[in-house]
């Protein structure tokens, strides 16, 4: 999250947005899979700050896995949007204040997760 409450948020080509991430390789710590996914997946080196906690979520019919959520701090302070680079994953990624967007542009889980960071300090 930015001090002015935006948050990096990926639009995957489904047309929701979602929190970039994703799933550890083997002897990786989460904190280390966030930073290369967050490197991977929109071109941000970033700090990471606070867990957020682990949230459960219905990826598949029957299929649930944990989220688990961290506040991040872009490396690059004065001007983190000029690093934004979209992999091939998603069609778009951009800082936004996720309350501008329609309630079904972002799911429940991705919500909850922005909510915690901005009641916890990073």
């Amino acid at each position: 999250m930015l001090a002015d409450g935006r948050a990096l948020l990926c639009h995957n080509y489904g047309g929701d947005w979602e929190l970039p991430g994703g799933r550890p390789e083997p002897d990786e710590s989460h904190e280390e899979c966030l930073i290369r996914e967050l490197w991977e997946e929109t071109g941000l080196a970033v700090r990471i700050g606070r867990p957020l906690g682990t949230v459960p979520f219905e990826a598949a019919p029957e299929r649930w896995i944990d989220l688990i959520g961290y506040t991040c701090t872009p490396a690059r302070t004065d001007d983190p949007d000029a690093s934004l680079v979209a992999s091939d994953e998603h069609a778009e990624i951009a800082f936004v204040d996720p309350d501008t967007l329609a309630d079904d542009a972002l799911p429940t889980v991705y919500r909850r997760l922005v909510a915690r960071a901005t009641r916890i300090p990073t």
